[in-house]
């Protein structure tokens, strides 16, 4: 059997509704992620990443799979989308949500000036389906040092159905 990694206690537990670690601190003597006072989008470093900047080379794999073992390196961020505890990325004004836009360009040229990321994935994190753990909406920022092999495959999924940008196949309600 293979290496078999655990996050740390709790990591993964749902959060009760009234804790909200990504409200800004209200009591000195019980911090949350966010210092006082008021903002319009917070942006910080993940404390339980999958991925990070000083990844170790993982060991030889102890198996024959064909599949390829590498460091999990790229950088992993929360962005809490508004102070608001309620709420969802669609509820966003159009104002809010081009902020929030140029907050993710914003993050995306800092992380490539690393010169270890090639790939961005910034993404609303909603829903227990997907493993929210804290109901304040929020999203998060995945900083990979190589393209994933689903980006390409989406890109030519895409030209393969005629979308473009005067026909995106979406519309906001």
């Amino acid at each position: 059997m293979g290496d078999v990694r655990l996050a740390p206690v709790g990591a993964d537990l749902p959060s009760p509704p009234e804790y909200n670690p990504l409200a800004p601190t209200s009591d000195p003597a019980h911090p949350t992620e966010l210092p006082r006072g008021t903002y319009d989008i917070a942006v910080f470093d993940n404390r339980f990443p999958s991925l990070t900047l000083g990844a170790p080379v993982p060991p030889a794999p102890a198996h024959a799979l064909n599949t390829e073992e590498r460091a999990a390196t790229g950088k992993c961020e929360v962005v809490v989308f508004s102070q608001n505890a309620s709420g969802r990325l669609s509820d966003l004004s159009d104002d809010q949500m081009a902020l929030l836009l140029g907050v993710w360009a914003d993050r995306t040229s800092v992380l490539a000036a690393t010169g270890k990321i090639r790939s961005v994935l910034a993404f609303e994190n909603r829903g227990v389906e997907v493993g929210v753990t804290l109901h304040h909406p929020h999203g998060q920022i995945y900083a990979y040092d190589h393209v994933p092999p689903c980006r390409p495959q989406c890109w030519l999924r895409r030209r393969s159905t005629g979308r473009n940008r005067e026909n995106p196949g979406w519309r906001r309600s």
